[in-house]
């Protein structure tokens, strides 16, 4: 497989790739200059240096503007005065997460991109300011047992690959109107179709009947999700959605993404919607110097990032420091994460405010069954490192805390590959990508010329695909397998009511019992209206709109490319699709679309047919294929290398294999005793199994 991580074709001027750098080539061309026309030499020199100095000028002028703060006063999505929270006047992505990142002095990005404007070509960057240069070089103890927390040092020869707070890579070139930032146009030069209007015109219907796949198996996609990406954006506030953009959308600030809700749609118009409020990505340089590219906060590799963060300060926060302990509160005896001092009461309902959790993940409290995933690996890591001191007495807090992270890691990433890959790509796809478990063989499957830094395309589209597998409602069920409750999802959000009234099992009962949707063109109502509701609204985001947008935002071409660049049948016509997809998911797209060339990624691979034995169609198998082929190939840890200074001995790596979703459940659940053997598909009879056992670590003394 060859991994297509730069663009160098596309950017001759890449100082990274290329022999000359750009400077170099200027420096070249002024030598050739005959030295005894010094009045020349110092003409051009003058002429480059008041150039560069406009570039700078302009850019900081504008810039104001481009980054302008507000304040929470009004609802900018109804112009109604909101108290306290203000929860729709803040932008989606501030609703989400909290993965911002605070401006520097200058924004090298945007002086960059300023700079191909007007110079076209990969700009090499070495005449930004000194505050834009990296400081020092990542230095690295090749003795080092374990992983960085941030995931640096893992490649020894570049020792930046996959590191949390670096830019994402392209598997093909991104497609930006000007060739720098701008979204991605028709190709009759007009606009896109509208992102809301895309989402009910294409994600209305359903045509499939739901999986045998419980609800287990969307939340711990979700988690592994939350592992590998998180895009950062910028942590000053833009209200895009102003009455005094909508009437001179000139003065609209570039950075905005706002997404305009039509006048006629049956479920915001009555309610006076006009608006989504959505800022882009955080801007920052890739592998082409001033062509954009987003920034990913988590590390691109399965290890645990959501459970203990992604830089020391957050992990530091996270620890007790005594006996490899991550700190715990206690609810009607029974432990969770701590709660956050700062947030506020944000994580209840308006009768019951309730306190947010903390995790390595800011995402932790977005929805109550994902809280509950994170609340298993919290205490799985516990409870592993409780059982190491008793093993082990002598060693300190730093070896019991690691050597239990390098544990639950190994449990992490054998589940992913052993139980949830399988049956999102099927059979077929794990022995073409060279992803499968195979616990009789020794794994040899490490390379250091594979970055296994996230894809863009992974995180804006292609690994979206859960949100399609959500249910409209969350069962509680309860220990005799009967549902006790069912709760609508838009009530799950940013809610830890459940947490605090003994609905911890019943959670997780509901979750390993409920069928999922089918992967499909097509959304639950829940998430695409209500999406992240407060308790005292009647609406909340589209989550589709919302993701349609990012993918434009992130320069994403069109879905044609991405068949071609995966090596499928190519659509040159809209009677090409016929083959591929469902002939109502081709009408539809050719309702909505001018040119089968402007089709989003996502809505094309959705409507795809599904590949036997996967969820996907053949573009997304690929897509997220590629990705988790070299998540693994690139990874110095992975947990069954064998033969090096951080691999576990064979004795060890075989109670790492034995772990499964249904057994990290009955070990950290209050008190379940009973679930089938795997938790991610629907149990039947014959499927459930009692487990008395425990899964044993025997850790040889050093």
């Amino acid at each position: 497989m060859e991994f297509m991580n730069g663009e160098n074709e596309s950017c001759p001027l890449l100082h990274s790739y290329e022999t000359r750098s750009f400077r170099n080539k200027v420096k070249i061309k002024w030598l050739l200059i005959p030295s005894e026309n010094t009045l020349v030499r110092n003409i051009l020199w003058l002429f480059f240096t008041i150039v560069t100095l406009i570039i700078l000028y302009k850019f900081l002028e504008g810039s104001e503007d481009i980054w302008k703060t507000d304040t929470c006063i009004e609802d900018s999505l109804t112009g109604l005065t909101v108290p306290e929270r203000c929860p729709l006047s803040k932008t989606y992505d501030d609703f989400l997460s909290r993965s911002e990142t605070a401006n520097p002095p200058i924004d090298c990005a945007l002086i960059a991109e300023e700079a191909r404007r007007k110079f076209g070509g990969c700009i090499d960057l070495s005449f930004l300011p000194q505050t834009c240069r990296r400081l020092s070089e990542t230095k690295c103890d090749s003795s080092y047992k374990y992983r960085m927390i941030d995931g640096s040092c893992n490649n020894k020869i570049h020792p930046t690959w996959g590191k949390s707070d670096s830019h994402f890579v392209r598997m093909i070139p991104p497609s930006y109107a000007d060739g720098v930032s701008t979204l991605r146009t028709s190709t009759s030069g007009d606009p896109l179709p509208n992102a809301r209007y895309l989402s009910r015109q294409l994600y209305s219907n359903r045509t499939k009947p739901d999986t045998d796949l419980s609800v287990m198996f969307l939340y711990f996609g979700l988690l592994i999700d939350h592992d590998m990406i998180q895009v950062a954006f910028n942590t000053v506030s833009l209200s895009c959605c102003d009455k005094e953009y909508q009437e001179d959308p000139g003065k609209r600030p570039k950075e905005c993404l706002q997404i305009e809700i039509a006048d006629d749609d049956p479920f915001y118009g009555p309610k006076n919607i006009t608006c989504f409020n959505l800022k882009r990505s955080l801007p920052v340089n890739g592998e082409c110097g001033g062509r954009r590219e987003q920034m990913n906060k988590m590390t691109s590799y399965i290890d645990g990032s959501t459970i203990y963060g992604s830089n020391v300060e957050q992990t530091n926060h996270l620890r007790t420091f005594i006996r490899g302990q991550l700190r715990t509160q206690f609810i009607h005896n029974t432990p969770f994460m701590s709660t956050s001092q700062k947030d506020g009461y944000k994580c209840g309902t308006a009768s019951e405010p309730l306190k947010c959790f903390e995790a390595g993940d800011s995402r932790v409290n977005m929805v109550t069954a994902l809280t509950a995933m994170h609340a298993l690996w919290y205490r799985e890591h516990n409870r592993i490192a409780t059982k190491l001191s008793s093993l082990n007495p002598h060693w300190s807090d730093e070896i019991l805390f690691q050597e239990a992270r390098r544990i639950v890691i190994g449990e992490l990433q054998n589940i992913m590959y052993s139980e949830f890959l399988p049956l999102l790509l099927g059979k077929k796809a794990m022995e073409a990508y060279e992803i499968e478990i195979d616990k009789t063989k020794v794994y040899k499957g490490y390379n250091d010329a594979i970055d296994a830094t996230a894809f863009n395309v992974f995180g804006a589209a292609a690994f979206r695909f859960g949100h399609h597998l959500a249910p409209d409602t969350q069962l509680l069920v309860g220990e005799n397998t009967s549902t006790v409750y069912q709760v609508a999802l838009h009530e799950m959000f940013f809610n830890n009511h459940i947490f605090y009234h003994d609905g911890f099992d019943l959670l997780l009962r509901g979750a390993a019992s409920q069928r999922t949707h089918n992967v499909e063109s097509y959304l639950t109502p829940e998430l695409q209206n209500h999406l992240f509701q407060p308790s005292d609204f009647n609406y909340g985001f589209d989550l589709a709109a919302i993701g349609l947008q990012r993918a434009r935002d992130h320069g994403l071409p069109s879905y044609k490319h991405w068949r071609s660049a995966c090596g499928l049948s190519e659509v040159k016509t809209w009677d090409d699709l016929y083959d591929i997809m469902d002939f109502q998911r081709v009408h539809a797209l050719k309702r909505v679309y001018q040119s089968i060339e402007d089709i989003d990624l996502k809505p094309g691979a959705l409507a795809e047919n599904h590949v036997p034995g996967s969820l996907l169609g053949p573009t997304n198998i690929c897509l997220i294929g590629r990705q988790f082929e070299k998540t693994r190939k690139g990874d110095r840890f992975w947990f069954e290398i064998q033969n090096e200074i951080g691999s576990f001995s064979k004795s060890q790596l075989h109670q790492i294999y034995k772990s499964s979703m249904s057994r990290i459940i009955c070990e950290n659940s209050d008190s379940i005793t009973e679930m089938q053997f795997h938790s991610f598909k629907i149990p039947s009879n014959h499927y459930r199994t009692t487990f008395f056992s425990r899964l044993i670590l025997t850790m040889v003394l050093t």
